[in-house]
């Protein structure tokens, strides 16, 4: 079997965030594994980034020839959730479910664990008590209100060779995978290798970067233009002398002093246009 994914950036210590997640499965089981029979497992995880912000994930196996169906089903349902939010009665089952944890004598030791992952990492601690005021507060609308703001930046990772077609969350037809490209490099600023790397190399005589007032293009050395809205940068990893950005359609563009002269304009441009919660430090595991 292979497994197909979906990466659901949102707010640290959202309460409305994990029981989106936890409806998200709660479907996914139902409809891929009981339903429809293309899928055994349905998994969720999560791993706090920094102090704002928490990554959600959902995995979902899929059968062997059906993994474009499994993808469309975990796109569509969590699509389902952010537009139309959960049922009361689903939302009521996943409240209830941690508030049962909560309620375990054995809870402490969850406490326990994380309040020493918070001292450790400098996050917020939030005890029992708190967490259980906001299981209460959440509503359906809060749910949908967070799933959606979480997929305006999500991942949909398919096999290579899965081919789908996805609408986002306006109905219109969703980016897929891949570069968005173009047969000309647009009107801007232009950046190119520096002088030794055109000497030497063919290639760099014909890259640059080209800076515009909405985003920026790479012109690689084969002559290829990948373009990257401002708009549609999931991430950026940021260096003292680079930015690196990634694309929701899978671009990858480097804006680096080692590799293009003159680039500190385009990192200041780059930095005020992406939102604070898309960028990060760059360290010896990325």
């Amino acid at each position: 079997m292979t497994s197909v994914g979906l990466s659901l950036l949102g707010p640290a210590g959202s309460t409305a965030a994990s029981m989106g997640l936890g409806v998200l499965r709660e479907r996914l089981l139902q409809t891929a594994r009981r339903d429809q029979g293309i899928s055994n497992e349905v998994s969720g995880c999560q791993a706090d980034l920094d102090p704002a912000r928490t990554m959600r994930l959902v995995v979902l196996d899929a059968r062997e020839g059906r993994e474009a169906e499994a993808a469309t089903l975990l796109w569509n349902t969590a699509r389902d959730i952010a537009t139309l939010g959960p049922d009361q009665a689903e939302l009521d089952h996943e409240i209830a479910g941690f508030a049962e944890v909560l309620a375990d004598p054995r809870a402490c030791e969850i406490m326990l664990d994380h309040g020493a992952r918070c001292e450790l990492f400098g996050f917020p601690f939030r005890p029992m008590e708190q967490v259980a005021e906001e299981l209460a507060a959440t509503t359906p609308a809060r749910v949908a209100e967070t799933m959606a703001a979480s997929l305006r930046t999500a991942l949909l990772v398919v096999p290579e060779d899965c081919e789908v077609a996805l609408a986002d969350l306006d109905g219109k037809p969703l980016t897929l995978g891949g570069c968005t490209r173009a047969a000309d490099a647009p009107a801007g600023t232009v950046l190119r290798p520096k002088l030794f790397a055109r000497a030497i190399d063919k290639s760099a005589r014909r890259a640059r970067l080209v800076l515009t007032a909405d985003g920026i293009a790479y012109v690689d050395g084969d002559g290829d233009v990948h373009f990257a809205a401002f708009t549609d940068v999931v991430g950026v990893q940021m260096a003292d002398d680079a930015r690196i950005l990634f694309t929701r359609g899978g671009c990858v563009i480097p804006v680096d002093k080692e590799l293009f002269s003159g680039v500190d304009v385009a990192i200041r441009a780059i930095d005020a246009a992406v939102p604070a919660e898309l960028r990060y430090q760059s360290s010896e595991l990325n």
